[in-house]
């Protein structure tokens, strides 16, 4: 594995947001510091609350220790805010799961679970979840994220999605199974947020998982006044996935393995954040913002035509969105929609699908 180093001198001038030398006081994004301070001085797993949000005092992951998280129900990115320092010496991990025998390996937190294994005797692999998900295959199916996965042939790798700024925060899609393994699980997203500054001399990873084929990298995005350190940042996987480091004092320079950018966007939560919700699938109602994972099981003899309702805030104009239907076996059928918003916001629309009786289907809705 290549690891490249990025020199990033250190800013000594006088900025604007800085006022009489204050420690960057004004900055208000790193949490309430309910939870108190983090250590993490033995290999720990901490359980992810509801909306993925942790607000501690300070964070210190001390050397040679590891982080990781147990996924919430909804499978949030991770939110790690600091009001104070945040000091990783360890390993912070949100990689995913490797694929086996009997199922797809699941996707980090805020990542996207691999494909079905197929079986001999007819039942066929499954595709990765995510925007990028692979397609199940007897090469090659990796995922893609920050660009198109090429492995083997490439014909069933999955497509690039996603902003370098990473807003949305997102995690890496699952690459598709094929017959006997499952495909590999997506890297997980996370965010850690610092009120004062971030030192990273350990390792933070969001990795793809193996299987059939790789998932993708996940996401990684620090946000602090500060940011220093010579640590290593990875999002490896079947296709790369994004890191985002936002700070106004730099004084890092980073190994990583993922597609970088630097900037100055000093928001954790930004305000109007473009999103889609599905409302409505199979006559099943799913209230607003819950983050509910679809999942419909048609019994035989349902009809099989049924319909999906879509909701997106935060847009303009004519929007082309897809609905896609990812099954526990065979590839993912795409319905092209779109959203118009010439006429207000949010705005819907609703599109008729045909399900298979007897077969899982994940119900996804996005936008590229």
């Amino acid at each position: 594995m290549s690891r490249t180093r990025i020199p990033i001198l250190a800013l000594a001038a006088a900025l604007t947001l800085v006022l009489s030398g204050t420690a960057y006081g004004q900055f208000t994004f790193g949490g309430d510091g309910s939870d108190g301070p983090l250590v993490v001085s033995s290999y720990t797993v901490l359980p992810v609350p509801a909306d993925g949000i942790f607000n501690f005092t300070t964070i210190d992951v001390q050397d040679n220790q590891f982080l990781s998280f147990q996924r919430n129900d909804l499978n949030t990115p991770i939110y790690l805010l600091a009001t104070g320092d945040v000091t990783i010496a360890g390993t912070i991990r949100v990689n995913g799961s490797s694929g086996n025998t009997f199922s797809g390996g699941a996707g980090g937190p805020g990542g996207y679970d691999g494909g079905a294994p197929g079986f001999v005797g007819g039942i066929a692999p499954g595709a990765g979840h995510g925007p990028g998900g692979g397609l199940p295959e007897d090469v090659d199916g990796s995922a893609g994220y920050g660009g198109h996965a090429y492995k083997g042939s490439g014909l069933n790798d999955g497509q690039a999605y996603g902003s370098s700024a990473l807003v949305p925060l997102v995690g890496g899609s699952g690459s598709g199974g094929r017959v006997g393994s499952g495909g590999g699980g997506g890297g997980g997203a996370i965010l850690i947020a610092s009120n004062t500054r971030i030192d990273v001399t350990g390792e933070i990873e969001a990795n793809g998982a193996g299987g059939a084929s790789y998932g993708s990298g996940g996401a990684i995005r620090l946000v602090a006044p500060t940011v220093s350190g010579n640590g290593y940042l990875e999002t490896s996987g079947g296709y790369r996935g994004w890191i985002r480091v936002d700070t106004i004092d730099r004084q890092m320079s980073f190994g990583y393995n993922g597609n970088l950018s630097v900037g100055n966007y000093m928001v954790a939560f930004p305000p109007n954040e473009p999103r889609l919700d599905i409302l409505e699938a199979a006559g099943q109602s799913i209230p607003e913002g819950t983050g509910q994972r679809v999942s419909i099981d048609l019994p035989f003899g349902s009809p099989t035509q049924q319909t999906v309702t879509v909701q997106g805030r935060n847009l303009t104009g004519l929007v082309a969105i897809e609905i896609v239907l990812v099954n526990s076996s065979g590839d993912p059928v795409v319905y092209p929609a779109q959203l118009d918003f010439t006429a207000g916001d949010p705005a819907q629309t609703t599109v008729t699908v045909d399900l298979e009786a007897n077969n899982r289907t994940d119900i996804f809705a996005w936008k590229r």
